[in-house]
């Protein structure tokens, strides 16, 4: 894409023929023009500098589009796992508090339990302690 339009000059055999013709109407003395002149030259080529830089500007542009979009999509997956990330840490979260009640609740029966046991043991010896009762036949020593 140009901004500023391409000059050209004319041919050199149009302003030849044309020489004549032109020197007669507008420049008495016998003077011809033959083309631009070196300042209009300096502008003609500052022109065509002026459309390159304008053409790898428009390059850069395209190339600087690409990485603020690919910036862009980074940014916006990046978000998307920080989101995935925070709700699976809000489960585990969930999970633990889960699991702390289900070990305060195996702790209180395993509490029940071992008071149940130690009411059994405490009655086990005291059968054990009691004395033997000895059969009339065992007193007597008969019994064997």
């Amino acid at each position: 894409m140009q901004i500023f339009p391409q000059v050209t000059s004319p041919d050199r055999q149009t302003l030849i023929q044309r020489a004549p013709e032109a020197a007669s109407q507008a420049m008495p003395g016998g003077l011809r023009a033959v083309g631009p002149g070196r300042l209009e030259r300096g502008y003609q080529r500052q022109i065509v500098r002026l459309n390159r830089e304008l053409e790898e500007l428009q390059e850069g542009l395209v190339s600087l589009e690409a990485h603020l979009e690919t910036a862009r999509l980074v940014e916006r997956g990046t978000g998307r796992y920080l989101d995935r990330l925070e709700e699976e840490r809000a489960r585990e979260q969930a999970q633990a508090k889960r699991l702390l009640v289900l070990v305060g609740s195996l702790q209180s029966e395993n509490e029940r339990w071992r008071a149940k046991v130690e009411r059994l043991e405490g009655r086990l010896q005291r059968i054990e302690a009691r004395p033997e009762r000895r059969t009339l036949w065992q007193r007597l020593g008969m019994a064997r």
